[in-house]
Parts: structure tokens; C-alpha cells; sequence
């Protein structure tokens, strides 16, 4: 109807005629951008063509500030590709470096026990032998000549 107006839409003149603004940016992509606007009428139209065109203007604009955005963005994604390959190569490493010391740990720590056993036999025997030659002087001290004959061939033994 000829009083109604539509969302994005503006009057042409005094033939009430509407332009959807919705409308033109199907009708943009059709056209090429290399071809020339096309002529415009009136002074209402023209308005709306340079309104359209400051926005096409802010929206490359944007579109720009974003790309180096996303450049950036990408730049940043990689140099935290390099570390996190980094991080991993150093755990590797570290890895690398915690088998070899257990290993060398858990070597050591048997030669240890093996060493601390063999020591704690030489203790014992050593201990026993003490414990005999004490019994034997015990014998010496008081026994016949026959008694200590068999404690030293005992001993001898």
C-alpha cells in the first residue's frame, strides 16, 4: 500500500515507489565490480547509493582489520606450535635422562645390598671365629695336655 513503508526501505519520490535496501545486496553480487554504478535519478536514491557505498567502505575496512587479525592470529598459532614441539622434545629428553639415572640407581643399589650382605657375613663369621678362640683360651687356661691337643685340631679345622 502507498502510506506503508517496508523495514529498509526508502521513498523514491512523489510516486511513493520503495526500494528495499535488503534487496540491493543480492542484486550487487549479480553485478560485477568492475562494471560502472549505475545512473541514478534523483537526489533520494543518490543518497541511499552513497550511504550504501560509505558502508561498503566500513565493512572492507573491517574485513581488512580482521584479516590482519587472523594473520596475527596465525603468526601466534605457530610460534606456540614451535614450543609446544619444543616442550615436547625437552620431555623427551627429560624422559630420556630419568631411565638412564634409575637404571644407574637401581645398579648401584644392588651392588650396595650385595656389598652390605657380603659385609654382614664377614661380620657373623668373624664373630664366630671370635666366639671360638674365646672358648679355646678358655680351655688352654685350665684343661690337660690332651683336652687342649683336641681343642687346636678342633680349632685347626
Amino acid at each position: 500500500s502507498k502510506g506503508e513503508r517496508l523495514p529498509g526501505s526508502f521513498p523514491l519520490g512523489r510516486d511513493e515507489q520503495r526500494v528495499s535496501l535488503l534487496g540491493l545486496g543480492a542484486k550487487a553480487q549479480e553485478d560485477s565490480l568492475s562494471d560502472p554504478p549505475p545512473a541514478l535519478p534523483s537526489g533520494d536514491l543518490r543518497l541511499a547509493y552513497h550511504a550504501m557505498e560509505e558502508q561498503l567502505l566500513e565493512c572492507l575496512q573491517e574485513q581488512s582489520k580482521k584479516e590482519e587479525r587472523i594473520e596475527a592470529m596465525a603468526l601466534e598459532v605457530e610460534r606456540h606450535k614451535l614450543l609446544v614441539r619444543d616442550l615436547g622434545d625437552v620431555r623427551g629428553l627429560l624422559y630420556r635422562d630419568h631411565v638412564r639415572l634409575r637404571t644407574e640407581w637401581r645398579s648401584e643399589r644392588a651392588k650396595l645390598l650385595k656389598e652390605t650382605r657380603d659385609a654382614q657375613a664377614l661380620a657373623k663369621e668373624a664373630s664366630f671365629t671370635c666366639a671360638e678362640k674365646e672358648k679355646l683360651v678358655d680351655k688352654l687356661k685350665g684343661g690337660t695336655q690332651s683336652e687342649l691337643k683336641a681343642a687346636l685340631i678342633k680349632a685347626a679345622n
